[in-house]
């Protein structure tokens, strides 16, 4: 008897075994195609928060940088599955950031802003975003973001699925605690005593992040001017109101106490300085130095340390500071960019080529990374093909064959779509049908 019961427990066993492994087949199956469905979504999101950033115009306004965005592990989606009771299955779509976004800003307020524009931007792509302040209410661990979720129905072929994307934004000091405690060591067997030096760490972060906030907000703080008599030498409150007269608003503090400095003890008088603020010819000449090099016009903070720099050297050297500034700014914009775009590009050309001949390739977002996309005088976008392909097997390495294929590929998807080849030229279509026609 003894031996038929402990047969039949070892059978039970074995069913339960079985049957924990079939349905953990089946869940890794529905898996892989949550995470085909989750690549779309990470497209899809990922270009909302970028223009969304992007449209701000000035890059003062935010300083924010992306981290490559992930899909949750498997494992974590069971680990998941186990803490609220769920099948494998249910965690996949029910999981609050099964695709995840982590945006990284320079301090407490830049985080508020990019949180602001982000829920912005969400709500008008037809998203519903959720917002959750972990600054305001900190975790019990210490953890300090805001988080902004939101449920995306994504469907591609014969499959959809609703899956939730979460867009978690901090500050530098903020990140660096998270990649410290990586909140999996919480959910570990890890003595008190450590968990309290965490959070103790955390809200040490805290205090330092509060101090730094209060220091921009006193350097930032508006700076009121007085009018100066005529002939008198440059003093704060003459800056304060030269400024406020030219851009109708009193100036951030750290701008006057650093035009002061770069003055120095070099004699400008007032109202020299005045006259070439409202000098609209100068100024114009000095703005269209740095948007040769940027898509957006300077702000007059830029434009009034130009003015004052034309007071010190020159016109030409404020010119000359001008451009320099235009290539900086700009450079680091493109760096963002193309950082962020580099996450829809597959990372190996095997993948590319799948998703070309799947037609699920995001052909404009390539088009942007490979320099392919220019604009007409008219403002309508001008796509170059030779340049994409030119650019993908650069990048990939392809030669011989490999990039004949690729070629051919690629301009079959791009003949299937909606793009039209410049050909070369850096004029639209119609744009050339107009020029030709005056011809």
């Amino acid at each position: 008897m003894r031996q038929l019961l402990r047969h039949a427990g070892k059978n039970a066993q074995a069913k339960t075994e079985a049957k924990l492994e079939m349905d953990m087949s089946d869940a890794s199956q529905e898996y892989g195609k949550a995470c085909e469905l989750a690549d779309t979504i990470v497209r899809r999101v990922e270009k909302v928060l970028s223009s969304a950033l992007e449209r701000i115009g000035n890059p003062d306004l935010v300083k924010a940088v992306f981290d490559k965005p992930r899909i949750k592990a498997f494992t974590g989606v069971v680990r998941k599955a186990k803490e609220r009771g769920w099948s494998p299955e249910e965690a996949i779509e029910k999981c609050g950031d099964f695709v995840g976004f982590r945006v990284v800003c320079n301090n407490l307020q830049d985080v508020y802003r990019a949180a602001d524009l982000f829920e912005q931007a969400l709500k008008k792509s037809g998203l519903a975003p959720k917002r959750q302040d972990y600054i305001a209410t900190p975790k019990e661990t210490g953890y300090r973001a805001i988080h902004i979720s939101c449920p995306v129905n994504v469907r591609f072929a014969e499959s959809q699925m609703t899956l939730w994307c979460e867009v978690q934004i901090r500050t530098r000091l903020q990140d660096g605690w998270g990649n410290l405690s990586r909140e999996e060591l919480y959910r570990r067997n890890v003595p008190d005593r450590l968990r309290k030096r965490m959070t103790e760490l955390a809200d040490t972060l805290a205090r330092a992040d509060a101090v730094a906030e209060e220091i921009r907000m006193e350097v930032s703080k508006p700076r009121k001017g007085e009018k100066p008599e005529p002939g008198e030498p440059l003093t704060a409150p003459a800056i304060a109101f030269i400024f406020n007269r030219a851009f109708g608003y009193e100036p951030p503090d750290y701008l006057v106490e650093s035009t002061i400095e770069e003055v120095g003890k070099r004699s400008i008088r007032a109202d020299a300085l005045d006259a070439l603020v409202q000098n609209a010819g100068l100024r114009a000449t000095l703005e269209e130095a740095y948007t040769d090099h940027t898509k957006w016009g300077p702000w007059p903070e830029k434009t009034f340390g130009w003015v004052v720099q034309a007071a010190l050297g020159g016109t030409r050297s404020a010119v000359a500071l001008a451009h320099r500034e235009g290539k900086e700014d700009w450079s680091e914009i493109e760096t963002q960019a193309k950082s962020e775009m580099s996450h829809a590009v597959p990372e190996t050309w095997a993948a590319l080529k799948e998703e070309l001949e799947n037609r699920d390739a995001d052909l404009e977002t390539l088009m942007d990374y490979f320099g392919a996309k220019e604009s007409c005088v008219c403002g309508e976008p001008i796509y170059q093909f030779e340049t994409l392909i030119g650019g993908i097997t650069d990048h990939y390495r392809l030669k011989g064959e490999k990039a004949d294929e690729a070629s051919e590929l690629i301009n079959k998807a791009l003949i299937q779509s909606d793009f039209e080849d410049a050909d070369g030229y850096s004029l639209c279509s119609y744009c050339q049908y107009v020029m030709n026609k005056d011809d």
